[in-house]
């Protein structure tokens, strides 16, 4: 209304003033209409919404080349993970030629060597056709992928059957040969204890008192008796308290057995220093190293 108002207010006025100079007829008539048209038309001008470019969404989405799949592998990273489900979620910035330009982890699995692997993995094998425009031209796009593992708890008729030592014929040994060495006590298991104070940050999983895990009278008894030696290597898993949860041969000595007790003896005696996370909490980690076992010279 008060455009229309404001309107009349001048247009009396005009006529006021247009008669006392003595104009009329039609330039009066005209400057009337053009005074009124002008104030009634300003405010649809002035408040015409300003138009705003909605982002046009791609006529065609990229669609991977190959199986998805294939572009990330766990490898041995699982090994030592425990039973459950891993999951993941990465958002993927798809170039117009197709490839990965920009990839960011929105969901990681929890095991921080996997994480850290997944956009380098997709990064390098990820293949896609591009997005494609309304007029069929290639364009980025942003889309999102989903994946993750199973790790299943091994039951007792899933575990390989231990492999017996080869049977060889009977020796006849001259009388002059030297009696075979006693068979040494096996010692008593030594106390292991870690130190108190905890390092803040992220750190790896440190040995305690390692030089106490091995030592005399723990030579396998069997190996022993057969005379036999050699290297054994091994990866530990360590939880978060710092005790060993599982233990592999890397290296075989060449002797099943010799493996076998190995293992054992680590699993009962190796502790750590559990490793940490860059906020102070302890998390799994893996422990390599290796043991030789030597014959004492006769």
């Amino acid at each position: 209304r008060a455009p229309f108002i404001t309107g009349l207010l001048i247009s009396g006025v005009a006529v006021w003033q247009a008669r006392r100079r003595g104009i009329s007829g039609w330039p009066l008539r005209i400057f009337l209409i053009a005074i009124g048209l002008f104030f009634m038309l300003r405010p649809l001008v002035d408040e015409r919404p300003p138009t705003t470019r909605s982002p046009r969404p791609s006529a065609e989405m990229p669609v991977a080349i190959g199986d998805s799949a294939d572009w990330v592998s766990a490898g041995d990273m699982l090994k030592s993970a425990r039973p459950g489900t891993y999951r993941f979620l990465v958002a993927l910035d798809i170039g117009a030629n197709g490839r990965v330009r920009v990839c960011r982890l929105e969901q990681g699995t929890g095991l921080v060597r996997l994480d850290q692997s997944l956009c380098e993995q997709l990064t390098a094998k990820a293949r896609y056709r591009p997005a494609k425009s309304g007029i069929g031209l290639p364009e980025a796009a942003t889309l999102q992928l989903r994946g993750g593992w199973t790790v299943k708890a091994l039951r007792l008729g899933d575990l390989p059957p231990p492999q017996t030592p080869l049977q060889t014929p009977p020796q006849i040994r001259p009388q002059t040969q030297l009696p075979p060495a006693a068979t040494p006590t096996p010692r008593r298991e030594p106390v292991i204890r870690c130190p108190d104070a905890r390092v803040s940050g992220p750190m790896v999983a440190e040995p305690c008192m390692r030089s106490a895990w091995f030592g005399e009278g723990d030579y396998p008894a069997g190996p022993l008796a057969r005379d036999e030696s050699g290297r054994v290597g091994y990866r530990l898993a360590v939880d978060t308290t710092g005790r060993v949860e599982r233990c592999d041969a890397t290296q075989s000595s060449g002797h099943s057995q010799l493996d076998r007790e190995t293992c054992a003896i680590l699993i009962r005696r190796a502790r750590f220093v559990p490793a940490q996370d860059v906020d102070g909490s302890p998390m799994t980690q893996d422990y390599a190293s290796a043991i030789d076992w030597q014959l004492a010279t006769r």
